[in-house]
């Protein structure tokens, strides 16, 4: 009997799914020795599913029974990471709180021997807040750029919107964030909050803060009233305390130098977030310091933040590298500086003649200035070898 092309085609697909059901049964088989190798008595009992599967059903229906399988096995384990009862994610404040809260975990559960949450574990100083608070960061998390980014857009745009449409709502969001930073500006250039509670160093922040900053400040300020402390040590001007909040079990250590000024907690506020936390702001207190240190406020939160530019002068030898960007954050400084007069100067005719004379006896002070003139000699002969 002659076989029409729908047979062959029926026997190349039926060889051809054979050799892909083969395949994919092996990498599943892997899949699941290497996820989850914690529960190989769970594993057996899928492979016997999913072979029972594969002789009966198709590979996208087994693929889909094998997915939810896994996904409720993953979602469960997710679950006990996320758990709200698990101190180790969510109430450690310290690395010495990390360990018996992680061990805890491990035993209420049953997890010894996982071999993901061990290489979790080992990574742990990547992913845990605590072994990071040493490190500015604002107290912003990896993921809120995005989650911000997804509301400003889901607030202006639907999946129907055409494209044009979607660049003049995003060019009219983005004039009322400007303005909005403006209004706040003005704000705080042209108004002082009034704070809660009468006091010198309340009043100095209040000052010297932006808006949003000095409500950050103010609430540790009167947070530090749940605040007990015990000293622990005490050697001439240098002080160490022990410090408990009301509510709390977590102890906090306090160092502080009654000379200096200097203090540090073990909380670490002001290494992450800028602004001292309530229990340094506790120790202060009983060391009658009615005056915020100024080496604890930081220029960024201060209403002067946009006044000025911050240079790095750690920049340190000959090379080539370190000489480029000496002069890039040189550059950078006189741009910042030269946008503000020229701004100024723009306002009237005497600003801007005021500004042009200045320039020009600048320009004929660096042409008598040896330093200058050695650089530019320099860099005409290095642009005239690069020619040639």
């Amino acid at each position: 009997m002659k076989r029409d092309g729908g047979d062959c085609w029926r026997r190349w697909r039926t060889k051809a799914g054979g050799r892909k059901m083969k395949y994919l049964k092996q990498g599943m088989g892997r899949v699941c020795s290497i996820t989850l190798s914690a529960n190989k008595m769970k594993i057996k009992q899928w492979q016997k599913q999913l072979s029972k599967f594969f002789q009966v059903h198709s590979i996208g229906y087994a693929l889909g029974i094998f997915l939810r399988m896994l996904e409720r096995e993953l979602v469960v384990t997710l679950q006990i990471l996320s758990s709200r009862n698990n101190s180790s994610l969510h109430s450690c404040s310290t690395e010495t709180e990390f360990q018996p809260s992680w061990d805890d975990m491990i035993s209420r559960y049953n997890l010894g021997g996982n071999t993901w949450l061990e290489k979790l574990y080992s990574l742990r100083e990547k992913w845990c807040p605590v072994f990071s608070l040493d490190t500015f960061s604002a107290k912003i998390r990896s993921t809120q750029r995005s989650e911000s980014t997804n509301n400003v857009f889901h607030q202006i745009s639907t999946h129907t919107m055409e494209l044009i449409k979607f660049v003049h709502h995003c060019e009219k969001k983005i004039e009322e964030m400007r303005l909005a930073e403006l209004e706040d500006d003005y704000r705080c250039k042209n108004g002082t909050p009034r704070p809660q509670v009468w006091s010198r160093m309340l009043r100095r922040a209040a000052k010297v803060y932006t808006i949003k900053m000095f409500q950050l400040f103010e609430t540790e300020f009167v947070g530090c009233m749940g605040v007990r402390l015990k000293e622990a040590f005490k050697r001439d001007e240098a002080h160490s305390y022990e410090a408990i909040e009301d509510g709390k079990q977590s102890v906090h250590k306090i160092q502080y130098n009654s000379i200096s000024f200097d203090i540090s907690c073990s909380c670490k506020s002001f290494e992450s977030l800028g602004i001292l936390c309530r229990h340094a702001l506790k120790v202060s207190d009983i060391n009658n310091v009615t005056v915020l240190p100024t080496q604890y406020i930081l220029k960024r939160w201060t209403r002067e933040a946009k006044k000025g530019i911050v240079v790095s002068n750690n920049i340190s030898g000959g090379t080539s590298e370190n000489i480029k960007s000496a002069r890039l954050l040189r550059l950078s400084e006189l741009m910042h500086e030269g946008n503000s007069v020229y701004d100024i100067a723009s306002l009237s005719c005497s600003g801007t003649k005021i500004v042009k004379e200045l320039l020009v006896k600048a320009m004929k002070r660096l042409e008598k200035d040896k330093e200058t003139q050695d650089m530019l000699e320099n860099l005409n002969k290095v642009g005239n070898q690069s020619n040639l």
